[in-house]
């Protein structure tokens, strides 16, 4: 009897390699027992074993690879590699691709990007870094027709890329409303507002749209968007904060004693109004000139925090820089350093960090929580690039993880471990994250090293150490040490249980160092839970080695 085991069907033990190597001892192990692999021919004496090499192919260990062809070339005279070895073109170093993103040089990034098509016509560049660019350069683009005043440029650039104009990126959101109202399109505004108070998740943006509805919308619209609002439900606290947004000044409704009402008597701006509780864009754009004749830097830091508040960090920057202008000092300082770490001017934050370290790095470590609430990696990396603090640098670590790169992470959480600022349960999560990194690059030397040097915390032990010894049994089983293999396994029991690939890996190990029954038990009960080409082929290769007996 022969019986064929299709490669796609070997990834249900959870490690194609790890089929493709069993099939081949299973080959070996019985004569009536051919392996083809899909497109392929069927194994016999003469074939190249492929297995080590497909092993450290899949791992992505090229120079062992290379050591291996090298080998198997030596053996094998005229023998060549198969082609689709790696998956076929050696895969795109896209790293430097994300570092130039980080520094703001999309000129760049698009530069690298079409070098590489020159080379890799096949080659896609990754889509959630376009992503970011096009929603970094619209955000930009916006913000410059807002500030000249031109806002038709403004709604033209934010529906020509809706993408960039999401719940994600409110602020864009909220120029493409004040766009729209201010170039006549009041429906389109309305849109707009009810779909942020709608859609949008984030309850703090929404009462900010709702700020900024009020100073452009007539009251039915306001009333009508707040009424959506309150439809969600909420505590008396939030109740009582939109009533706010509603509520009539006290002049608008105060009785003359003659039973009717009198409108608000209006003279000039009141240069006080943005000082109350209330204040907001309106009363800011009101007393703005006053403000800049008088230099008076408290009211232009204040003119500041009501832009900051409502969402509109670009507009507030200017007002920052004019308050440390004319009123330098601390609390000037919080401000422009908040406006700074939102719009990612390092520059300007090292400047200011000279004279105010610890609002510079409180501002920093501000935008890096909302960066990584937002899952934004990029920038993750782009606001801890110069950091000195253990948790942002562990925080950077885990991106780099994140992100596929391992050889930087390990590098940071080395740092971490280093830095005397560091607490008990900083050092330990930079320890245990470089046991991760190391293991990501095949270092388990490395790693078993840290683990003997530095330890673990309990809870973590077992994960790592199991997952030492499962890439240990992998090397192993490839290299037909079949005694090593059923040792660590055995050892790794100690830290966890093991999974189905494992298992059967186990029970091809002791086939072949003539543990048959043990074999034919593991195989049995594999396949009672669920039987699968891989359970048939030990179960028939264990029959045959037993005979009638079976």
């Amino acid at each position: 009897m022969k019986l064929r085991i299709a490669l796609p069907l070997l990834a249900l033990l959870g490690s194609t390699t790890s089929g493709l190597a069993l099939a081949q001892d299973a080959a070996t192990a019985d004569p009536g027992i051919t392996v083809r692999l899909q497109g392929g021919q069927p194994a016999d004496e003469d074939v190249v074993d492929e297995a080590l090499l497909r092993y450290l192919a899949s791992r992505g260990d090229r120079a062992a690879a290379d050591a291996e062809i090298k080998r198997l070339q030596e053996l094998h005279p005229g023998w060549q590699p198969p082609p689709d070895l790696f998956g076929g073109a050696p895969a795109v170093d896209e790293g430097p691709l994300w570092q130039l993103y980080e520094t703001g040089d999309y000129a760049g990034v698009r530069a690298r990007i079409e070098a590489i098509r020159k080379d890799r016509p096949d080659w896609d560049p990754p889509a959630k870094l376009l992503s970011l660019m096009e929603i970094n350069e619209t955000r930009a683009l916006a913000e410059a027709a807002a500030g000249r005043g031109d806002w038709q440029a403004v709604v033209s650039v934010l529906q020509e890329r809706p993408a960039a104009a999401t719940c994600e990126n409110i602020d864009n959101l909220w120029r493409l409303a004040e766009g729209q109202k201010r170039t006549g399109d009041a429906a389109g505004a309305m849109a707009t507002y009810v779909r942020i108070v709608t859609t949008c998740p984030n309850a703090d943006h929404r009462f900010a749209t709702l700020q900024k509805a009020k100073v452009l919308m007539p009251a039915p619209e306001l009333e009508r968007l707040v009424a959506m609002e309150k439809a969600k439900g909420g505590d008396a606290v939030q109740l009582a904060r939109l009533d706010t947004l509603t509520a009539r000044p006290a002049a608008e409704v105060k009785d003359t004693g003659k039973g009717k009402n009198k409108p608000p008597v209006r003279s000039g701006p009141d240069f006080s109004r943005i000082y109350r509780p209330t204040a907001n864009v309106a009363d800011a754009r009101a007393v703005a000139d006053q403000v800049i004749g008088r230099k008076d830097g408290v009211a232009a830091r204040k003119i500041g925090w009501i832009y900051q508040a409502a969402g509109d960090t670009a507009t507030a920057l200017p007002w920052f820089k004019r308050g440390m202008d004319w009123a330098p000092g601390a609390e000037s300082a919080k401000g422009l350093a908040m406006a700074l770490a939102a719009l990612g001017q390092d520059d300007g934050l090292d400047a200011l960090a000279r004279d105010y370290p610890a609002i510079v790095t409180e501002a920093r470590g501000g935008e890096v929580a909302v960066a990584a609430a937002q899952e934004d990696l990029p920038r993750v990396l782009r606001l801890t690039r110069r950091s000195g603090d253990p948790g942002e640098l562990l925080l950077r670590s885990w991106t780099l993880m994140k992100l596929m790169r391992p050889t930087e992470a390990q590098l940071t959480f080395s740092q971490v471990m280093a830095l005397p600022r560091a607490d008990p349960l900083q050092r330990d999560d930079a320890i245990y994250g470089l046991t991760r990194a190391q293991i990501a690059q095949h270092l388990f030397r490395e790693a078993s090293r840290t683990i003997e040097r530095y330890g673990l915390p309990p809870e973590r032990q077992d994960e790592v150490q199991a997952e030492l010894l499962s890439q240990e049994v992998q090397v192993a089983f490839a290299q037909k040490d079949y005694r090593r293999t059923v040792a660590l396994l055995e050892k790794r029991r100690d830290y966890a249980q093991p999974d189905r690939g494992l298992e059967i890996q186990e029970a091809w190990a002791r086939y072949h160092v003539g543990e048959v029954q043990t074999a034919r038990r593991i195989f049995t009960r594999l396949d009672r839970i669920v039987s699968t080409p891989e359970t048939e082929a030990g179960l028939d290769a264990v029959s045959r080695k037993m005979g009638a007996n079976f």
